[in-house]
């Protein structure tokens, strides 16, 4: 593409998941806001926040990340949240077992209610709140086999606190989407269509 040329953008509807207590909404917050709060609320419901990205000279990607809450998965509410999603993340804290094992259940209730061109979207994994350290339940072998049985892109150990691992994660699950999006989307004539459609804008949030 040249200069002259308009620039192109993709659209992308990125879901943010996760067990109660995660750091959903603290990652959420330090990837598009650059802020780190320790006086988050739990989401209830679902929260919605939009990055823009530029990826190459001419092509900018905006984000539309879905901030879902931690209960949101035991109501009928998930399958309307994850409508049109182009990827995920499914974020635990990685001091708690019973948090990455939640995880598992996350990532199955993603696989069960959405799918792109018949596909599972790209996902990654977030070990969250590596400032704390990590859990004796857990080392890099336990996660890479737990990626590889779930299919998941990969796990990256990130700090909202810090700012540690998010914005390289982001990267990866961005560049699988394109990938996504290219080989799915070629044209007959081997064009790329790079224009996504807008996912629906979200339904009201439980949150008072």
């Amino acid at each position: 593409m040249d200069d002259n040329n308009e620039r192109l953008e993709y659209l992308f509807k990125i879901i943010v998941v996760g067990p109660p207590g995660a750091g959903k909404t603290s990652v959420v917050h330090r990837y598009t806001e650059n802020k780190f709060s320790e006086g988050y609320k739990s989401t209830i419901g679902m929260d919605f926040l939009q990055k823009r990205v530029r990826w190459e000279k001419n092509v900018d990607v905006l984000l539309q990340l879905w901030d879902i809450g931690g209960q949101a998965r035991f109501t009928n509410m998930t399958k309307a949240y994850y409508r049109g999603a182009h990827g995920s993340i499914v974020i635990f804290d990685n001091t708690e077992k019973e948090s990455f094992e939640q995880a598992r259940t996350w990532k199955r209730d993603i696989d069960d209610k959405v799918l792109y061109n018949d596909e599972p979207i790209p996902s990654v994994l977030f070990a969250n709140k590596i400032d704390k350290g990590r859990g004796d339940f857990l080392d890099n072998n336990t996660l890479d086999q737990f990626c590889s049985e779930n299919k998941f892109i990969g796990w990256y150990e990130t700090s909202a606190k810090d700012n540690t691992g998010i914005d390289y994660g982001m990267k990866q699950l961005i560049t699988q989407i394109i990938k996504t999006v290219k080989i799915q989307e070629k044209g007959k004539d081997n064009t790329i269509i790079r224009s996504v459609a807008a996912p629906a804008q979200p339904p009201p949030s439980n949150c008072c």
